[in-house]
């Protein structure tokens, strides 16, 4: 599949919402190995830590600076580039923060959004576009069962119920105006990924991150809280293999029954990896020999409805294309934990991080289902 996905990507023009977040910068990462011709829209990273940075992100993408609030910049670089697949990543991504300014989660995410439908609603263009939710969009009761693609959704926290809209939002723009354009939609749902260069505040792996550079205590809230970890190069694989199937075969998906085929996807990991994030920590705090001290304890906020367990069904896309997960759950973690490692020492991060994809991309050579 590697030398088909170069094949495919190669000279193709790809816009990257989001490309200066932790996802979109390996994203990016990933597509410009490919061979892609990459366009990005989003807010300028923040400081010399981020991943966009690190990975000199600026000599591989060409950036466009705007907030995808700004209807008519948006609109305006959209029409002016006519990417051939946009992978729409731009979002406020962090469910504590969804509480702290409710309204700033909604208009990013629901309205951001919609300016981008609404660019694609008004042109004529022959693109594909991969709008990537959250597995968080499901109405979660906490009834521990696997979420499937055509279960209900729903959100009670502000960050969950505005990536529920966002897929009521692109089925109905997918039903109502692109059924009839060369418009090609479908939304992603991805489980909590994990990786280097994420530096996200109220995060787990970015928060011990922290704790250990600076060698201070390290306090975990819901210790217990499970959730379907892997590596954020398990689902931007599958991105690339959706839109790669999108181009290639969407014949085949129009056949299925409009009313009952969801163009929504589960990217999750095995069930193996679906584990307590205290047996997420162990793990990756033995991957350093002078880890400061843990403290657990239920320590979330009052009044802040954060779910204890999820999990993704996948079987969809295994189904459909044959995509399965590489890593297990030690490997995902230990890579992680190693790209840490390589910064707080100072490596060369662009160079670390080149070969842990190109590590991952061998893991698949002479898989079938890769």
């Amino acid at each position: 599949m590697f030398e088909i996905f170069k094949e495919f990507y190669k000279g193709k023009k790809v816009l990257i919402t989001g490309q200066t977040g932790f996802k979109g910068a390996w994203l990016s990462l990933l597509l410009h190995y490919l061979g892609a011709e990459l366009i990005g829209i989003a807010l300028e990273p923040r400081n010399n830590e981020d991943l966009y940075n690190l990975l000199k992100l600026e000599t591989k993408i060409k950036s466009n600076f705007c907030d995808i609030r700004n209807r008519e910049k948006l609109r305006e670089i959209i029409l002016r580039e006519k990417p051939e697949i946009i992978f729409h990543l731009a979002a406020q991504s962090l469910v504590l923060d969804s509480y702290e300014d409710p309204y700033a989660t909604f208009e990013t995410n629901v309205l951001g959004t919609m300016n981008l439908l609404e660019a694609l609603k008004d042109s004529d263009m022959d693109t594909i576009l991969l709008n990537i939710t959250s597995d968080k969009c499901y109405e979660n009761n906490n009834v521990g069962r696997d979420f499937q693609e055509g279960d209900a959704l729903g959100g009670l926290d502000p960050y969950s119920a505005s990536k529920a809209m966002v897929e009521i939002l692109s089925k109905s723009y997918s039903h109502s105006f692109f059924s009839k354009s060369k418009i090609k939609a479908c939304t992603v749902r991805a489980g909590n990924v994990i990786g280097g260069g994420d530096w996200a505040n109220n995060r787990l792996i970015p928060d011990i991150a922290r704790s250990i550079k600076a060698q201070q205590e390290i306090l975990i809230r819901n210790p217990n809280s499970t959730r379907p970890w892997q590596h954020v190069l398990e689902p931007l694989w599958a991105y690339a293999l959706l839109a790669f199937q999108y181009s290639e075969n969407y014949d085949n998906l129009l056949k299925q029954d409009q009313q009952s085929f969801e163009h929504a996807w589960n990217i999750g990991p095995n069930s193996e990896n679906v584990v307590p994030v205290k047996t997420l920590l162990d793990i990756f705090i033995s991957n350093f020999n002078d880890a400061p001290d843990i403290i657990y304890g239920e320590e979330s906020i009052k009044n802040h409805y954060e779910a204890k367990t999820l999990s993704l069904n996948s079987s969809k896309i295994k189904s459909y294309f044959g995509w399965e997960p590489r890593l297990s759950l030690a490997e995902s973690i230990n890579m992680t934990a190693s790209w840490y490692r390589a910064y707080i020492n100072n490596q060369d991060i662009e160079d670390f991080s080149i070969k842990q994809l190109e590590k991952f991309i061998e893991l698949g050579v002479n898989s079938v289902h890769s």
